[in-house]
């Protein structure tokens, strides 16, 4: 048991630098093509804050832990709009503009919903995961669209994105990507291997630890983008990442891991936690939408609903 705890937190940090690392060198990589902030927090900085859950999903994919694969994808997208918006929104209320309504988070639903029927047979298999990278490859291509048409020029684009990271030279922002996916290797690594050995020791579920610990490790590059994008009062990032990570921790996350291995699904994972995820992301429409932020109010009753939902899991460990 010591020996999984020692790889647990060994691991969690690498997967927060290495997450930290590869979201400055993509920032940085955008700042060099002129891309607007609002669609590098969708895409880039999304992708980039996915990486732990990718690593983590194809590893357990690979390694016959499909349970882990698929709840750490639902659990995460849990996670990002309960804990990372409910916390930034419980401290720092986040307007809410731009296309994200509009077309973000139609498509978030639109993948929730995709990621529900391929579950319905308890299994993701490699056609279904083909399409979901299908998908992927669709709403990257509808952004890069965007940030054709949107594109208002240098000035713009430097609006806000120097507020995260200012541009390294060329040989240390390859070093950032390269030495930001080497981390979340190894830390995806130490973190599945610790989970999971733990798991069996404690006779808890692999659904119930990629719902909880290994769904918050993973969701740590997240949090702390969104925390600094906040306090930093770029709110097109916050919103945006959130909403791009849930997409691409659909499309790309659970594309790759039913392509390495078609997935195994817990019956409790479809009938109960697929549907947490569905229930949050639809509460964000009426906020996002008709109050154009996401209120204090919110952000706590989010933080609240994730804790008891947290404290079903715990009691009900099967």
């Amino acid at each position: 048991m010591l020996e999984a705890i020692i790889f647990i937190a060994i691991g969690f940090p690498l997967l927060i630098y290495g997450g930290n690392f590869l979201v400055d060198g993509s920032i940085d990589l955008a700042h060099q093509y002129k891309i607007s902030p609002a669609i590098i927090s969708v895409t880039i900085v999304a992708i980039g804050t996915s990486m732990p859950e990718a690593i983590v999903s194809m590893l357990a994919s690979a390694k016959d832990s499909s349970d882990i694969a698929a709840a750490n994808v639902v659990g995460s997208n849990i996670v990002n709009i309960a804990v990372v918006l409910g916390a930034t929104a419980f401290f720092r209320k986040i307007p809410v503009g731009g296309s994200v309504v509009r077309i973000e988070w139609p498509f978030l639903l639109f993948a929730s919903f995709l990621a529900l029927a391929f579950m319905r047979d308890l299994t993701v298999d490699r056609i279904e995961g083909a399409i979901l990278i299908l998908a992927m490859c669709a709403f990257s291509s509808l952004m890069i669209w965007l940030a054709r048409r949107q594109r208002k020029g240098e000035a713009d684009t430097r609006e806000g994105i120097s507020e995260i990271s200012t541009p390294p030279s060329a040989p240390r922002l390859y070093l950032y990507l390269l030495g930001g996916f080497a981390l979340l290797f190894v830390g995806g690594n130490l973190v599945l291997e610790g989970a999971v050995n733990g798991a069996r020791l404690l006779g808890i579920s692999e659904r119930v630890i990629g719902l909880t610990i290994i769904s918050i490790g993973t969701g740590l590059p997240e949090i702390v983008t969104s925390v600094i994008a906040a306090t930093r009062k770029v709110h097109e990032i916050v919103i945006g990442n959130v909403i791009g990570s849930n997409i691409y921790n659909i499309v790309l996350v659970l594309g790759l891991a039913a392509l390495i291995k078609p997935l195994s699904v817990s019956p409790e994972l479809l009938q109960i936690d697929i549907w947490v995820m569905i229930g949050v992301t639809l509460i964000l429409f009426p906020l996002m939408h008709f109050m154009k932020e996401i209120p204090r109010w919110a952000g706590a009753l989010f933080l609240l609903g994730w804790i008891s939902y947290t404290g079903y899991l715990i009691v009900n460990p099967s």
